[in-house]
């Protein structure tokens, strides 16, 4: 008996000591993430690369880190997780490679301000709906673990209908904000928008969402069963915290301090409807509305 009660104890000493490992493993990921992605604005203003290499550094160092390390996460407890990461990591990279090297190729003006928003060739950012093969893969073929990262689609109408509605409530504000304080919008030409709308579905809002809501909300709140609040403020801050990096040098003080508070907000929104909802699908639609509304500002 005595021996049984100690080879239990040998089990559940291994398993915490597994379980702490996993924890650390998680955070020192994170935190290199973050790193890497704040880092990355300071090597490109560094360089002064033409706009196609200093987009695709700054995805290499952000929204690609953004959309593979929830995929490893989801199967770091089975075997070639590690693999399956990075090949998605390279899959999301060489789409990105694609499209910047093809739309801001030679640029050194941004894509929205040039003779180029408006040419036809803006069209192949559809190609980067393909990023949108690994979601898929994975709620088709290992549903379990696309939901542990908030890939979940059920209740699509219901999702939708939320995220919507959310979206709506912050672009009128935003929409009175602006036109209080006299500004315009400020439409496009139908390639940039296009462009702009395949890029939030498909890299920055989708990489964020899986990234800040799917992944890190996700495990700090339902694994590490942190309190609520507390838990979407550190999310939603270090939302926050890479627009703020990475506009910091193009944008007057008032302009980041507006930034910051929609960002912060919308992350906030999106962190409550995750767990409301369940997955990542009601605050990717946030998402995108309100980037697509930002544009015309």
């Amino acid at each position: 008996m005595l021996s049984d009660l100690i080879f239990v104890k040998k089990e559940w000493a291994g398993i915490d000591q597994d379980m702490q490992r996993d924890h650390r493993r998680i955070l020192i990921v994170t935190a290199v993430v973050m790193f890497l992605a704040t880092v990355g604005v300071f090597v490109n203003l560094a360089l002064q690369m033409d706009k196609g290499t200093e987009s695709f550094v700054a995805e290499a160092l952000s929204y690609g880190l953004f959309f593979a390390v929830p995929v490893w996460y989801a199967f770091r407890h089975r075997a070639g997780g590690w693999r399956k990461a990075i090949a998605v990591y390279f899959f999301f990279q060489s789409v990105m490679l694609f499209n910047d090297w093809v739309i801001k190729g030679g640029l050194h003006d941004e894509l929205g301000v040039c003779s180029r928003a408006n040419a036809p060739v803006l069209c192949v950012s559809l190609s980067m709906l393909l990023i949108w093969l690994v979601p898929l893969w994975m709620v088709r073929s290992h549903p379990t673990l696309a939901r542990s990262i908030g890939l979940d689609f059920e209740r699509m109408g219901h999702k939708l209908f939320y995220g919507v509605l959310g979206a709506g409530i912050l672009i009128a504000h935003l929409w009175v904000v602006l036109l209080y304080s006299g500004s315009l919008p400020d439409l496009k030409p139908w390639p940039f928008l296009l462009f702009v709308f395949c890029y939030e579905v498909a890299a920055q809002s989708l990489s964020e969402e899986m990234f800040f809501r799917g992944f890190l909300f996700n495990y700090l709140y339902h694994v590490r069963q942190g309190r609520l609040e507390w838990t979407i403020t550190i999310v939603s801050l270090l939302n926050v915290l890479i627009y703020l990096v990475k506009f910091r040098a193009f944008g007057e003080l008032h302009e980041l301090l507006g930034l910051a508070f929609y960002i912060f907000v919308m992350a906030v929104l999106n962190a409550t409807l995750f767990r409301q909802l369940g997955g990542i699908l009601p605050g990717l639609i946030l998402n995108v509305l309100v980037s697509m509304a930002g544009i015309l500002r």
